[in-house]
């Protein structure tokens, strides 16, 4: 980890700016509705093999120095401040629950979830290489053991910023969630690589 003092930022769990918090809150769901679900698997694959790929290519001191990168949208405050390494955390983190939630939703099944997005923000700590790896086998087998079932589109859960989400609307939300990381990552790469 760099030695820079901490930067200023809003706590975990206070979601968009609100300009953005009501666009998405109406735009996402109606994305996710116009949206394909083959689409949808193969923008998740092509945005967690980008990120492989670019974790593969750095070394143990690169994963583990934080950079603080421009305001994204989809992004929170509180996580401009991270590592490679944290940022492979955290979709690790992360994968379970939507993995949990996309196969019960599809089976007509609620989970017993509560989707709070400060629960899933990665410690600070030092990461040791083998991390890539971990991400590499991560999404590699991801899409495989989804346990799809036939209702993909009235068994609904709440998310926080988007409200109501049905399993195909969280499966977008899914992809989106690696777009905006696999943005994240880029930013710090070329951050650290000055």
């Amino acid at each position: 980890m760099n030695s820079k003092s901490e930067p200023k930022l809003a706590p975990p769990g206070s979601g968009l700016p609100i300009p953005f918090r009501w666009v998405a809150r109406f735009l996402v769901p109606y994305q996710a509705n116009q949206s394909v679900w083959e689409e949808n698997v193969e923008r998740f694959n092509r945005y967690s093999k980008n990120i492989d790929e670019l974790a593969k290519s750095m070394t143990t001191e690169q994963l583990n120095t934080r950079f603080l990168v421009n305001p994204i949208i989809g992004l929170e405050d509180s996580s401009r401040y991270w590592s490679p390494a944290m940022v492979l955390d955290h979709l690790m983190i992360t994968g379970p629950h939507f993995h949990q939630i996309i196969s019960d939703l599809s089976q007509g099944r609620v989970p017993p979830l509560d989707v709070r997005v400060e629960k899933v923000k990665p410690p600070v700590h030092e990461h040791e290489l083998e991390i890539v790896q971990k991400f590499s086998r991560f999404w590699s087998q991801y899409v495989t053991t989804l346990q799809i079932g036939t209702d993909r589109f009235s068994t609904r859960l709440r998310h926080p910023w988007f409200g109501m989400l049905n399993a195909h609307q969280w499966m977008h939300v899914l992809a989106l969630h690696h777009g905006v990381h696999l943005q994240q990552f880029k930013q710090i790469v070329k951050g650290i690589s000055r």
